[in-house]
């Protein structure tokens, strides 16, 4: 999860890792705040408004396996190639790869998971990494970020297929029309989903499903 802080409008604001979060953060406006800065400001009426940002929780996974299993493994060699990250090298173990692997290794092997096989292993780790985490989690301030220890209020929810470019710009400054950054290219969900694999997101995500509106 993520919450970024505007100071001069006194707004918060809320989303999940893939649910617009490197374009937010590109905008010099809004401040990355950590849960105990995040909590000291809600608590000290500094935060006027508080939004939140969510997406299809499918269309959601759809674009965190495409970003980390696709995209991102064949950036080894370049600039862009930032090192593996916790996703990645949590489904390699659920996977039975060594750990000891090569980095051409770790490419090959997170280039061979199918969507299927990320979607099957979810129960085993989603509450482990936040591309994954439900996000209702962001609905409290977490204790390392699983255990909620103060359920917060939302002046605003912002479905990101529904948004309001013009309004976001005008009201909080956010331009996602100009700015959009790490955009992941994907199938539709729909190419993807078969109703064994929605079961199983249906199982973890429920709360996501009923608490934004998505059928």
């Amino acid at each position: 999860m993520a919450r970024l802080f505007d100071e001069k409008r006194g707004v918060m604001v809320t989303t999940s890792l893939k649910v617009l979060y490197s374009t937010l953060v590109y905008h010099e406006h809004l401040r990355l705040v950590r849960e105990p800065s995040a909590m000291r400001l809600l608590l000290s009426g500094r935060v006027k408004r508080h939004v939140m940002f969510v997406r299809n929780p499918q269309n959601r996974l759809v674009s965190a396996w495409a970003d980390k299993f696709l995209t991102y493994p064949r950036k080894l060699g370049h600039e862009e190639f930032r090192g593996w990250q916790r996703v990645q090298r949590l489904y390699l173990r659920h996977t039975g790869f060594p750990n000891w692997g090569s980095d051409e290794a770790i490419r090959d092997a997170l280039l061979t998971i199918s969507f299927p096989e990320f979607v099957n292993h979810l129960p085993a780790v989603y509450w482990r990494d936040e591309h994954l985490q439900p996000q209702y989690w962001t609905m409290s301030i977490r204790y390392r970020g699983v255990i909620p220890i103060l359920p917060l209020r939302f002046d605003q929810t912002i479905r990101v297929e529904q948004m309001d470019a013009p309004a976001l710009n005008d009201e909080l400054g956010i331009d996602v029309v100009g700015v959009r950054c790490n955009v992941t290219e994907h199938p539709p969900a729909d190419e993807l989903f078969t109703p064994e694999l929605e079961s199983v997101v249906r199982r973890i995500y429920t709360r996501d499903f009923e608490r934004f509106g998505y059928e």
